[in-house]
C-alpha cells in the first residue's frame, strides 16, 4: 500500500500515514549495528527504506533489532531519527507525506510546503523569489525565446550587480559605496511580453 498521501491539514503531527510491510533480516542488522558503532554513517535509499529502519529499531538496546511486520511510523520535522543518518530519494511532490519526511533531513521551513507564495505584478524575482543571478539569467533567457520578446538591452548585472571588492569594509553610512539595485518583478515580464521587447534598462 502506498505510504505517501496528500496533505490536507497544516498540521503535520495531526496526518496519519498508510501502513507499510517491512522485514529486516539479520545481516542487515548486524551491517548497520557494526558500522553505527563504529562511527559510521547510515544512507537511506528511499522513504520505506528510512521506516522500515527507523521501525525496527530497539531502544531498550539502542541498536536495530531483526524484526519484520506493518509499520505505521510518520517521519517529520521534530522526529529524532535513531538509526538513518543521510536519504537518498527521488523527487517528490509538495503538500505531501513523503515531502515532510525528506524535510526531517533537510530541515526544509513547513511554510514552504503548505503555503503557495502568489504571484502578482510587484513579486520581486530577488526579494521575494529567492532567485540567484544565474538562475534568473536562466529564466530570463527561457522568458525571451518562449515569449519571442526582443531582449535589447537586457543585462542580469542591472539586477544583480556584482559585489564590491572588500564589501565588507565598506563604511555602512556611506551608501554611494553601496549599488542600488532596481526592482526587478513580474510586472516588467508582463508587460514586456505584451510588447514583444524588453522595456527597461
Amino acid at each position: 500500500m502506498l505510504s505517501n498521501r496528500k496533505i490536507q491539514t497544516k498540521c503535520v503531527e495531526e496526518v496519519t500515514i498508510n501502513e507499510e510491510y517491512y522485514e529486516v533480516p539479520q545481516a542487515t542488522a548486524d551491517i548497520i549495528n557494526t558500522a553505527k558503532q563504529n562511527g559510521g554513517r547510515i544512507f537511506a535509499v528511499g522513504t520505506t527504506v528510512t521506516r522500515c529502519l527507523e521501525s525496527a529499531y530497539s531502544r531498550e538496546h539502542n541498536c536495530l533489532k531483526v524484526s519484520s511486520g506493518w509499520t505505521a511510523l510518520y517521519i517529520h520535522p521534530g522526529y529524532q531519527l535513531k538509526v538513518v543518518d543521510c536519504l537518498l530519494t527521488n523527487l517528490h511532490q509538495p503538500k505531501t507525506t513523503h515531502m515532510v519526511l525528506t524535510g526531517q533531513f533537510a530541515g526544509v521551513d513547513l511554510l514552504y510546503l503548505f503555503k503557495k507564495k502568489e504571484l502578482t505584478p510587484s513579486t520581486d524575482l530577488d526579494s521575494d523569489l529567492r532567485l540567484e543571478d544565474d538562475e534568473a539569467l536562466a529564466l530570463m533567457d527561457d522568458f525571451f525565446t518562449t515569449f519571442n520578446v526582443d531582449r535589447g538591452n537586457f543585462s542580469i548585472t542591472t539586477y544583480y550587480p556584482p559585489e564590491p571588492p572588500l564589501k565588507h569594509l565598506l563604511n555602512p553610512f556611506r551608501k554611494n559605496d553601496i549599488p542600488q539595485v532596481p526592482d526587478f518583478t513580474i510586472g516588467m515580464l508582463i508587460a514586456s511580453a505584451r510588447a514583444g521587447r524588453w522595456l527597461y534598462d
